[in-house]
């Protein structure tokens, strides 16, 4: 019965293979393990060669040290620790804790905020480098919800398959140059980022509130004519009235000292919403649509689009006020309207490039946006109402 579950060791069939396998570390006898040596050797079934390992390693621990025929061929099987499974390969050990010293932790924690301010900043590549060097030096900080989070963001993968490439730096090195040749997408290519930072948002903002103040001054020393015509008009229809020409054109008279503060402050006030409505956004399409940006690199390509915006609507107002009537005003407002659509499609576009998905849903993401600003909103001033009433009552 042995030699024929030998030559079954030979056969064409890994089942039947398996099959002698096991018949022969049942069977004990330690004439079987020249033959499970060469198995384990050179069968080319991974699963077949351990399963032979296995067996051998049952039948030297249940053959006696004295036995005739377990001294040469003993040593024909590999040698291994004893243990009395053949059927299935053995655990392996688990890995001992790797005990990281104090001044260790602090140099990972160091990388790791290192990784977390350049993906704010859009440096992915960058961030992955840092963030592998952490899990290098200290591997419990993955054991942390944020950072866990952080590992899937960065990677797109599961925790575990993602710490086997960081924590490698061949391999965390090509999956970062990768990314830097190609950035997977799902609503087209992503926008460059490598120039998304902070400093960089504030040079727009600040050329945002500059082209802003100007367009609105301009604009007003443009329609202080029209708006002088009209008041006049009405008050040749209105003769009762109290208010005089004298009146109307030391209103419509201001210089531009007078106008400037007024053109500031509406440009302050556009920076803080444009800001606001940028924090709104980029909550929605992170949170509720699954999109994978940053808000700095939302900032960095939005704030250009509203600047351009601006500029063009400042100088179709211009055009129109120059006709010096008050129709040309009317023929602005419905000029207006289909360039605010063309401005709302533009940023539906960025905004999904920035993420990484659709314009349509780079749209829904600025509705969802202005819902999240309108509750935050009316939650505040209902909360301060109630304070404030309470304050009073008291």
């Amino acid at each position: 019965m042995i030699d024929q579950y030998l030559q079954q060791l030979n056969s064409p069939d890994p089942a039947v293979r398996r099959a002698a396998i096991i018949a022969l570390g049942q069977s004990k006898n330690p004439t079987a393990l020249p033959a499970l040596a060469a198995v384990y050797r050179t069968d080319p079934d991974p699963a077949l060669r351990e399963l032979a390992l296995n067996a051998g390693r049952f039948i030297r621990q249940h053959s006696s040290s004295d036995s005739p025929g377990a001294g040469p061929a003993a040593h024909s099987a590999p040698h291994a620790s004893e243990e009395p499974l053949y059927a299935r390969p053995a655990p392996d050990p688990a890995p001992e804790p790797k005990v990281v010293s104090a001044r260790d932790k602090e140099r990972a924690r160091g990388y790791l905020d290192t990784a977390i301010s350049q993906h704010t900043g859009g440096q992915r590549a960058r961030a992955i480098e840092n963030l592998g060097k952490a899990l290098s030096i200290d591997p419990d900080l993955a054991k942390e919800a944020f950072v866990s989070n952080l590992i899937i963001t960065l990677t797109g993968r599961s925790t575990k398959d993602a710490i086997a490439i960081l924590t490698n730096p061949q391999q965390r090195a090509a999956f970062a140059a990768g990314l830097q040749e190609s950035a997977p997408s799902v609503g087209g290519e992503r926008l460059p980022g490598e120039d998304d930072t902070w400093p960089n948002v504030l040079i727009d903002l600040a050329l945002y509130a500059l082209v802003s103040t100007l367009s609105t001054l301009i604009s007003l020393l443009f329609a202080m004519p029209l708006l002088e015509r009209m008041l006049k008009d009405m008050l040749d229809n209105a003769p009762a009235s109290t208010l005089t020409y004298a009146d109307i054109e030391a209103f419509t008279d201001a210089s531009i000292a007078v106008l400037l503060p007024s053109a500031v402050g509406s440009a302050v006030y556009g920076v803080i919403g444009v800001m606001l409505l940028g924090v709104a956004v980029h909550f929605a399409a992170t949170t509720f649509l699954g999109g994978d940006g940053t808000l700095v690199g939302l900032y960095h390509h939005l704030v250009p689009y509203l600047t351009g915006f601006s500029i063009v609507s400042a100088l179709i107002f211009v055009l129109v006020a120059s006709f010096g009537d008050f129709e040309s005003l009317m023929t602005y407002s419905f000029l207006l309207l289909p360039l605010s659509l063309l401005m709302y499609y533009l940023m539906s576009s960025v905004i999904g490039k920035v993420y990484r998905f659709s314009a349509f849903t780079g749209c829904l993401s600025i509705v969802l946006g202005t819902v999240v600003m309108a509750v935050f909103f009316g939650c505040g001033s209902y909360m301060f109402g109630s304070a404030l009433g309470a304050l009073l009552g008291n």
